[in-house]
């Protein structure tokens, strides 16, 4: 389970024989087969909406004022002989509201759950041996050319309290009743209401007479059904559009229903795959061919289409069990097949006996069901007895769940189609197990190896500016990144210990500068030095311009323009930097902090540049005292 116990494939089974029997018939294979822990549910489902239910772990599955679901895990998580094309609604209506707890429908039985009007075999066998009268064909019915009615009993040997009231039941549907009124144009066999609508006629308030036995009712055919009148609509169709001439009515109970179609010659409602009948061994009539464009619209005067029937399993089962899975994937059976089966029980009355039989004498049959082990499904891969991973079936002995550092990937060989966990490449990673896929490292990432759980980011000096690489990018010379998993080139940023280097080069200057304006008799050769620090001082003298502002105060002034041009061209430069397109496809624009750093260091010189003017200014001023 998920918290990594041992837990049984459970099995569920429903209220109806064939599901019992062919959910037993699994769990033997499951277990026999197969080699799983597999136990049946002991809860039965009431219906054919209780897989949807059951497999999803909701706890009270036939209750359908409170199932409680989404509260645990699942314990069971098979359903064969389903009948889920009766509730198609009600499944989606589930997937929608509890997607990762819907079941998985698997496919159909191999056959299709039949409901129709049946007549046993005694009565089939008497009407073709007298006069080779096929009555299981609906145009052997019509009393123009036949007499089909001497093969069935009398509707008055029918005890009238055993049979429910009809506006107890569907002959009251109005909806049901309209469309037959609307499509068979039989107005006299129903009665019109106030609104409009209409309800079956029936005589004694309990028989539906057809028109081909309307006006004598001893000529009428009985016919039962059960429950609220099942298929009661289209067997009123039937009857008339074919000239049947049958006395419908519902039983007033299951138990009545059974004595009714046991005890009189007549014709009745029944569903197949069923046992309940199946020792008297009846056939289905054969109508029209099913026209769907016309049962959606209401008319149902042509045969009956069969419900869909599948095989369903939970959605976990694909992570705990995937080889059990893809066995009820394959699990197919016969309409005819199932009949013998469940007529077997009948006789033997062992359900383990007969599934036993069938899986001794039908090796082939369930052999071919058993999947391939190296037949992996998508987020597994084929392994070695080792439990290594390969990249073929060559050495393959089963499937294992693809680990963290790979995914996978579909190959194809002369089996078939299979899976196998193949290594991330370089460049990629996959930090999770079950994964389809790897995904490329992201930019200011990368993985160097095959293999890896998770990209590591770009070290210092180092960056990457594009996604699924197995290398970054170094800075250029002189510059480096201040943090990792640096996206760009625009990351990469002057040395620290380079600035570092000018600044205090440009301060060695400047106190240079400032030493050569002391009045000390200093030797010839120092000359040049103190020229190139007078440069970093702004000394106009020394540089030869002082004809452009000649005097102290006209040069003092222009020392002080010289540094608010500066300090103002800054700011303008680093605009344009990042206007110019040319200066910013090279990442050369001046970000905010290195106008504001650079702006930061020309203050320090100016102030240094003044003071040193000043303090010549001061000494010129008190050389006439000395």
């Amino acid at each position: 389970d998920d918290a990594g116990n041992n837990m049984p494939i459970g099995l569920f089974e429903m209220a109806w024989e064939s599901n019992s029997l062919l959910i037993h018939m699994t769990a033997l294979m499951i277990r026999e087969v197969l080699g799983f822990h597999a136990e049946v549910d002991p809860t039965v489902g009431g219906n054919g909406a209780s897989p949807v239910f059951a497999l999803a772990g909701c706890t009270d599955f036939n209750d359908k004022d409170n199932r409680v679901c989404g509260v645990q895990e699942t314990t069971i998580h098979v359903s064969v002989d389903s009948w889920i094309g009766s509730y198609a609604s009600t499944q989606n209506q589930f997937a929608k509201e509890y997607p990762r707890l819907a079941a998985e429908d698997l496919g159909s039985m191999g056959y299709a759950g039949e409901e129709s009007m049946y007549v046993s075999r005694a009565i089939l066998q008497a009407a073709y041996s007298e006069s080779g009268l096929a009555l299981d064909f609906y145009k052997s019915y019509n009393t123009t050319h036949h007499d089909p009615k001497k093969y069935f009993g009398s509707i008055h040997d029918v005890n009238l309290s055993e049979l429910a009231l009809c506006n107890e039941t569907d002959l009251s549907d109005r909806n049901q009743m309209s469309d037959y009124a609307k499509y068979s144009g039989d107005y006299d066999g129903v009665v019109n209401q106030s609104d409009g609508t209409f309800v079956a006629k029936c005589t004694n308030d309990r028989w539906w007479y057809a028109p081909a036995c309307r006006r004598n009712a001893s000529t009428c055919i009985p016919v039962f059904t059960a429950g609220t009148g099942w298929k009661a609509q289209p067997m009123m169709q039937w009857s008339t559009a074919y000239g049947i001439p049958a006395a419908l009515a519902v039983s007033g109970s299951w138990s009545l229903f059974l004595k009714h179609v046991r005890t009189f010659q007549c014709l009745h409602y029944w569903w197949v795959p069923d046992s309940t009948f199946i020792q008297m061994l009846p056939e289905q009539l054969v109508f029209a061919r099913h026209s769907a464009n016309e049962w959606l619209a209401g008319d149902k005067k042509t045969g009956g289409q069969g419900s869909y029937v599948s095989k369903m399993v939970s959605q976990n089962l694909q992570s705990k069990a995937p080889k059990v899975k893809n066995f009820v994937r394959m699990i197919n059976f016969e309409l005819p097949e199932v009949q013998d089966l469940l007529l077997e029980w009948r006789q033997t009355g062992s359900k383990s006996d007969v599934a036993c039989r069938w899986l001794k004498e039908n090796q082939d049959r369930w052999k071919a069901w058993i999947p391939d082990d190296t037949n992996c499904l998508e987020g597994f891969g084929v392994v070695d007895e080792n439990q290594a991973f390969l990249n073929s079936r060559e050495g393959a002995v089963s499937c294992g769940l693809c680990t963290p550092g790979r995914s996978s990937q579909e190959v194809e060989d002369d089996k078939g189609k299979t899976y196998r966990c193949a290594e991330c490449e370089p460049g990629e990673s996959q930090a999770q197990s079950f994964s389809t896929s790897c995904e490329k490292c992201p930019k200011g990432m990368m993985s160097d190896a095959w293999g890896s759980i998770m990209c590591e980011p770009c070290g210092q000096g180092f960056y990457q500016d594009s996604v699924g690489h197995s290398m970054c990018k170094a800075c250029p010379a002189g510059r480096t990144t201040k943090l990792l998993g640096a996206t760009g080139l625009k990351d990469c940023v002057c040395q620290a210990a380079d600035r570092e280097l000018v600044r205090r080069r440009v301060a060695l200057l400047q106190n240079i500068g400032v030493l050569g304006t002391v009045s000390i008799q200093w030797p010839a050769s120092t000359t040049p030095m103190f020229s190139a620090g007078s440069v970093v001082l702004l000394d106009l003298d020394s540089v030869g311009i002082n004809c452009v502002a000649p005097g102290s105060m006209p040069n003092y002034i222009m020392r002080l323009v010289a540094i608010v041009v500066v300090l103002s061209i800054l700011p303008i430069l680093a605009v344009l930097s990042n206007v110019i397109p040319w200066v910013r496809r090279r990442e050369l624009a001046w970000k905010t902090e290195k106008v504001l750093s650079m702006s930061a260091n020309f203050m320090q010189v100016a102030f240094t540049t003044l003071a040193a003017w000043m303090d010549r200014a001061h000494q010129m001023l008190r050389a006439p005292e000395q």
